[in-house]
């Protein structure tokens, strides 16, 4: 072997330890995407931490995304409120007298969705996403959005005419063709509801595409008090139920 070839040979080994471009990718895939789902999941949590820490629905609340003063309107109707943060406590408070009103359902567990509704004679959902629905109301899908604003009934359901109009909109809804004879939709949009009542035997499901109308900021606008007072204030009891994230 000559003398350059002997001097060759060495540099070609030291060239094959060094790492390709390949073998840095693998080696850094997996701490990447690590990270990558650390950030989306706090930004997620941020957001709907975000949500709870400013009020939005919460009964005890008095921002104006809150909405302590429909929960006074409804004790001094006689209607009993209690407010629970978990699921197991919706489970075990929720019967035949009772309105159910879950605030954030898609923040639900999955696992409870299918059995939250079936002991409440009523059950109230606020802005669900087809997730939530799945397991909550099957027979109804969000199919839109609409701007939020001061929004006629159009519809038969006698808690959306007495009230009149009221501050609807956001996602909008319509139900499956074998729910069609017991569905009601209101506040409609090219047909599709930002309200929605479906019944069964004597069980009722109430989905409302903005939580708005309940709100301490617009409770006191045009039909807001009216709708949200007939929606909750049917039962003796409301169990109000604000997920945590």
């Amino acid at each position: 072997m000559t003398a350059t070839t002997q001097e060759a040979a060495p540099e070609r080994a030291a060239r094959s330890l060094d790492p390709t471009g390949a073998q840095i990718w693998r080696a850094f895939r997996l701490p990447l995407l690590i990270a990558l789902v650390i950030v989306l999941v706090g930004g997620v949590l941020g957001y709907f931490g975000s949500r709870q820490r400013q009020g939005l629905l919460d009964p005890e609340a008095v921002d104006g995304g809150g909405s302590r003063a429909l929960a006074r309107l409804l004790k001094h109707q006689g209607v009993k409120v209690e407010v629970v943060r978990t699921a197991d406590q919706a489970l075990a408070r929720a019967g035949d007298d009772t309105t159910l009103l879950v605030a954030f359902p898609d923040l639900v567990p999955q696992d409870t969705r299918a059995r939250l509704g079936r002991d409440a004679a009523t059950v109230v959902l606020i802005e669900p996403g087809n997730r939530a629905l799945a397991g909550l109301a099957p027979d109804v899908s969000a199919v839109g959005q609409a701007f939020v604003e001061d929004r006629d009934p159009d519809c038969a359901l006698p808690a959306a005419r007495a009230a009149g109009r009221a501050l609807m909109g956001g996602l909008l809804y319509d139900v499956s063709a074998k729910a069609e004879g017991r569905a009601e939709l209101c506040y409609r949009e090219k047909g599709h509801g930002s309200l929605v009542r479906l019944t069964e035997g004597d069980r009722e499901l109430v989905v409302l595409g903005t939580p708005q109308p309940l709100v301490n900021r617009h409770l006191a606008e045009e039909g807001n008090a009216a709708l949200a007072l007939r929606l909750l204030g049917q039962h003796p009891r409301l169990v109000w139920y604000v997920p945590s994230v």
